[in-house]
């Protein structure tokens, strides 16, 4: 259970809970036109919606180190260290026994807590992020929802575990995109390094060590990103390079070397193949 506990030690400790249906506890305290909290009560999670109209200093009293989803919807606050600003949402990762919550004016904010910490897995964003439009209707609701009987009670879990989902969906969605964004940027290492080293490529495990991913996923991701594959690349490089040098009335033996062939044969036969004419026919011609 959350006690409230104001920095005048001034205390405003949320009253006992008014009425139990099945694992659930209900409770509202109103002072004033100042302060206003209510609180539900689950097994794996509590619900506090809180108001207050003036500046406030206080801090909440955990019963252990507890995890707490936090959503701002008016004013701004400053919770521990870490300022949120209205309409953001924050994940705060319980590491005490308490959450000392500054504010300057008006606010008013939902906080889920769960009664067990989260998983050791569970993608956290250690920073507050704007509440998605879906989502503040979805808060919206559960503010709004007058409990009366066990079926609207089954309701407001159903929606309180349905922001929880969205919560953590969203940012499981913001990971892959932020994954998604790193492989693009070490396939276009890869492509840098291919580019820097024609005449002495690397191999194809080489160059997946080199940017930081195995060989399967670059070969795989090359080819999604760029519609060819590594070796194709290279290739095309080599060989518009070559054509490029060729033009400048460099010597087919020079070019070969310079574009990484050993064999000028091999090289000829390769142009021919890419350009459908030999080099020699091409050498000293303006492109």
């Amino acid at each position: 259970m959350i006690k409230l506990v104001f920095e005048e030690d001034k205390q405003v400790a949320i009253p006992e809970m008014m009425k139990v249906l099945n694992d659930w506890q209900r409770s509202t305290s109103e002072t004033g036109n100042n302060f206003f909290v209510s609180q539900t009560c689950f097994k794996d999670y509590q619900l506090a919606e809180l108001r207050l109209n003036d500046p406030r200093s206080f801090h909440f009293d955990l019963t252990s180190k507890q995890d707490c989803m936090v959503y701002l919807l008016e004013g701004s606050l400053k919770l521990n260290s870490t300022l949120i600003l209205a309409h953001q949402h924050y994940v705060y990762v319980g590491n005490n026994n308490s959450i000392h919550i500054q504010t300057a004016q008006a606010v008013s904010l939902l906080i889920i807590q769960f009664n067990n910490p989260l998983p050791e897995h569970t993608p956290i964003l250690l920073r507050p992020t704007l509440i998605k439009i879906s989502h503040q209707s979805l808060i919206r609701q559960l503010i709004d929802l007058n409990i009366k009987n066990e079926l609207e009670l089954i309701y407001l879990e159903a929606k309180i575990l349905e922001l929880i989902y969205l919560h953590f969906n969203n940012l499981i969605e913001l990971e892959d995109e932020g994954s998604v964004n790193k492989d693009l940027e070490k396939m276009e290492h890869a492509k840098t390094i291919i580019m820097e080293n024609m005449r002495n490529p690397c191999s194809l495990i080489e160059l997946a060590h080199e940017v930081g991913l195995n060989d399967f996923k670059l070969k795989k991701g090359f080819k999604e990103y760029y519609g060819t594959t590594v070796f194709g690349y290279l290739h095309d490089l080599r060989m518009e390079k070559a054509k490029i040098l060729l033009c400048k009335d460099k010597k087919i033996i020079a070019v070969a070397d310079e574009v990484g062939y050993k064999n000028a044969h091999h090289f000829s036969a390769a142009f021919k193949k890419y350009f459908g004419v030999l080099p020699s026919k091409l050498k000293g011609k303006m492109a």
